[in-house]
């Protein structure tokens, strides 16, 4: 007999893997259009936009919530401080996540998802529950401790 938390876990494993094979059925449909040329391809643009080793996991955790920059910084702490800022810039340009200074003292910033951002939220889910897929498939690959697979 399973314990009811091993239960849970294997039920929502199975609907994780339905859906996704779901959206994979829509993503091998005949109405997809294949990207022969990659300055026309919707998905080369996407990754032009969220691409990137840190995007994603910005976008993950702001994905939430508002957080103001060190809140952020805390939660990427294998990133440095420059590329967390440029990661931001891009993405604030790109019209992903805004910026919102408050005038006190000591100032701050707030970041916090766009609209179109808000958009990206099932793909950072699909990403994460294929993630955990795959750890699972392949459990001797080392993840570290910001997710990303070790090289050596």
């Amino acid at each position: 007999m399973q314990p009811e938390n091993s239960t849970t876990q294997s039920s929502d494993l199975d609907a994780q893997q339905k859906n996704l094979d779901a959206q994979q059925n829509q993503i091998n449909s005949p109405n997809v259009e294949v990207c022969t040329e990659l300055h026309k391809c919707p998905l080369s643009f996407s990754m032009s936009l969220i691409g990137g080793k840190w995007k994603c996991i910005a976008l993950y955790h702001l994905g939430s919530q508002p957080l103001r920059f060190g809140e952020l910084r805390r939660r990427m702490p294998k990133t440095t401080q420059r590329m967390l800022t440029l990661t931001l810039r891009e993405l604030e340009a790109d019209g992903i996540v805004n910026r919102k200074v408050f005038n006190v003292v000591p100032p701050h910033v707030e970041y916090s998802l766009t609209p179109l951002g808000k958009a990206l939220a099932p793909v950072m889910e699909a990403l994460t529950n294929w993630a955990v897929l795959y750890h699972q498939e392949m459990p001797n690959d080392k993840m570290s401790d910001d997710g990303a697979k070790e090289l050596a």
